[in-house]
């Protein structure tokens, strides 16, 4: 075995950690909270934005177990510390837990409220 496949097994086996991202979280007494996520800044969105009287951000409403999920993710757990934390409190078998925290943890991240960093920090 050469050293990038060392290092390429290595890379498989660390957990990569979810962090949030600059976004805006405004929790309501009914256990919602409403992200307020910022629009990456180009030139079009700046002219549009200007046309139109547009804002720097979209707005994304999480029910109360996507807050509480988005409450677990404090940059220092990984995905299976998470669906297991999912699991305990939503009283719900492993796979069902893991594979909802995996497609939750996806749409977070395709909305730019989250990205995954190796254990240590992001590059």
């Amino acid at each position: 075995m050469n050293d990038s496949e060392v290092r390429a097994g290595q890379a498989k086996a660390e957990p990569a950690i979810a962090i949030r991202t600059d976004v805006i979280i405004e929790e309501s007494d009914e256990g919602f909270a409403r992200l307020r996520i910022p629009l990456p800044e180009t030139r079009f969105r700046r002219f549009l934005s200007f046309i139109f009287r547009l804002p720097g951000y979209k707005i994304l409403i999480l029910d109360e177990t996507g807050t509480q999920v988005l409450s677990f993710i404090n940059g220092r757990r990984g995905f299976s510390e998470l669906a297991g934390l999912l699991a305990e409190a939503r009283s719900m078998g492993d796979a069902e837990a893991k594979g909802s925290m995996a497609a939750f943890l996806d749409r977070l991240a395709s909305e730019r409220v989250i990205e995954f960093c190796k254990p240590g920090g992001c590059a």
